[in-house]
């Protein structure tokens, strides 16, 4: 399904990323992982397209959209240096679909330049 990087986004695009989201995922700052999205589709659906596209055409994301927090977690006991911990970014959830409704489209037009990570 390639759109072109100037379509809006339809619920079918919204759906497959979603979908292939983990649902088990820890939550972002915003409390919700990829399971609660799934879990209630059908009543976040239309409220999910109408943000992105929202975004996607103005431009403009509200800064709590944008929130993340970095975590950093330690590898062992009593680390000393920075390279003995794990660092955990936090992003809420919206914002990561619109990340990867984004990374989707762009590896479709830039055929294979992008690859998912």
């Amino acid at each position: 399904m390639n759109l072109g990087l100037d379509a809006p986004f339809i619920v079918d695009e919204v759906k497959e990323v979603i979908w292939s989201g983990v649902g088990d995922k820890s939550p972002g700052p915003d409390g919700f992982n990829p399971g609660f999205f799934k879990s209630y589709r059908e009543i976040l659906k239309d409220g999910v397209l109408r943000f992105v596209n929202e975004i996607y055409w103005n431009v403009k994301v509200r800064k709590d959209a944008t929130t993340s927090f970095l975590a950093l977690m330690p590898k062992k006991d009593n680390p000393q240096t920075l390279n003995e911990f794990r660092t955990i970014c936090m992003i809420v959830s919206l914002y990561r679909i619109i990340a990867n409704l984004l990374a989707k489209r762009l590896k479709e037009v830039m055929n294979g330049l992008i690859f998912k990570s």
